[in-house]
């Protein structure tokens, strides 16, 4: 196991040394080329242990050699029991703040690999899976839980959608401040209050991977593989709702029907017009029954695609497709769209500043902001992860002070300090 390459830049930057051929991307690093780059990065944190005790803490990651396997430390169930309500997430109010709750995972299979599984290539020995909402894999991943902190301001993104006041909502926040759990924590609550949800966990599924066709009549290109997936998240987790919602102007047709129709074959062309007109339907089925679309990567709508067409077949030059080239991708881009009737819409882009993931021109569109996690917030997950096995000891104060420096709040990176956090200095901060 190797040290992740932006800790040893920071080792760089931050005490001006000279780290010279150093690997840290090949998966076949043998043990005797390994330990001189430990015992090297070694030396350069005792250089620093003066200025910043704590950078041992933060050069290593989960899975280094140094590091403690949660299948090997599994919680106390009494520890555990101390900060995980029994509740659903439908269910939660502002007593249960600051807690972790139990996610209903088999309710958002969309969030998961193994439901992207039948769609995407199989992963190769030693590749992760792909599809899902990575954020939310990893953090179930490291604590072996599928728990979920519950924040002032998921409670307030809850009350938002149901007042239904603002149909828009784009949430903003800094990388690591929560956004994605956030979105996939509504999407949870959606469903359980038995709402009608469109999930779209990564909206860069739908502008790379799979095969993509050229429409004649409209010169846009079809992607089969992402039409696909998001009927295939409509009927596993809303069958009996669709089938009860009768077609806008055929009343013999219901919204099942449009769905099962464009997974009956591989026709591109057939299946995204399914995914068209089942997103009509339910904006217009939204003045009677509560609709969620919620999109989380919003800004790969207006990225660059991984799609091409060739320029000079001699020369391998190709044309980069744009998203709003790709029939469904451009459907998507809820936010400028004035026809969403009563549904709610509401998207997450992967940025860290506004100006570096551009989302078009939202149209009547309220900003909520995740804020990182603040004190008490990274006080319970420090202790949470303890509980979990993951982290030494039970957080004092000092301890939670200095991660919450050393962080920023960034709910990522004290994920990965927690399995260090007895190496902080508190006598020399």
């Amino acid at each position: 196991r190797i040290a992740e390459k932006r800790m040893a830049n920071k080792i760089v930057q931050v005490f001006s040394l000279r780290v010279n051929n150093l690997v840290f991307n090949s998966k076949d690093m043998s043990l005797s080329s390994f330990l001189p780059l430990v015992a090297s990065v070694r030396q350069a944190t005792r250089i620093a242990e003066k200025r910043i005790p704590s950078l041992y803490s933060s050069i290593f990651i989960q899975n280094s050699l140094y590091s403690t396997d949660a299948k090997q430390s599994q919680p106390k169930k009494d520890d555990l029991a101390n900060i995980l309500v029994n509740v659903k997430c439908s269910e939660l109010t502002t007593n249960h703040i600051g807690n972790y709750y139990k996610s209903e995972i088999k309710i958002v299979p969309e969030g998961f690999p193994d439901f992207h599984q039948a769609f995407l290539a199989k992963a190769g020995p030693g590749e992760e899976k792909k599809g899902g909402q990575r954020s939310v894999q990893h953090e179930f991943q490291f604590s072996g839980h599928n728990n979920i902190l519950f924040r002032s301001s998921m409670l307030e993104l809850f009350d938002l959608v149901k007042e239904g006041k603002n149909n828009r909502i784009l949430l903003s926040g800094s990388t690591g401040s929560g956004k994605s759990f956030a979105l996939f924590s509504l999407v949870e609550w959606a469903r359980q209050q038995n709402w009608i949800v469109l999930y779209i966990p990564s909206a860069f599924s739908l502008t790379r991977g799979g095969f993509y066709y050229r429409r004649p009549e409209t010169g846009k290109y079809d992607t089969l593989t992402s039409a696909h997936i998001l009927l295939k998240s409509l009927l596993d987790c809303h069958r009996p709702q669709l089938a009860k919602l009768p077609h806008s102007t055929d009343p013999k047709k219901t919204l099942l029907d449009i769905v099962q129709q464009g997974l009956v074959n591989d026709d591109a062309k057939n299946a995204v017009d399914s995914c068209l007109e089942v997103i009509d339907e339910l904006t217009k089925a939204s003045e009677s029954t509560p609709v969620l679309f919620a999109i989380d990567g919003y800004n790969a709508l207006y990225s660059l695609t991984d799609y091409g067409v060739p320029i000079d077949i001699h020369l391998g030059t190709r044309r980069v497709l744009m998203p709003n080239e790709l029939t469904l991708a451009n459907e998507l881009r809820l936010l400028e769209r004035t026809d969403v009737g009563k549904a709610r819409v509401v998207v997450s882009p992967s940025w860290v500043k506004r100006t570096e993931a551009p989302v078009g021109n939202p149209i009547d569109t309220t900003e909520f902001v995740i804020p990182r996690y603040d004190f008490n917030e990274t006080a319970s997950s420090l202790y949470y992860y303890q509980c979990c096995g993951l982290a030494p000891e039970v957080p004092t104060e000092k301890q939670v002070k200095m991660m919450q420096h050393i962080t920023n709040g960034n709910a990522h990176e004290i994920r990965e300090l927690a399995i260090k956090m007895s190496m902080l200095k508190l006598n020399r901060l």
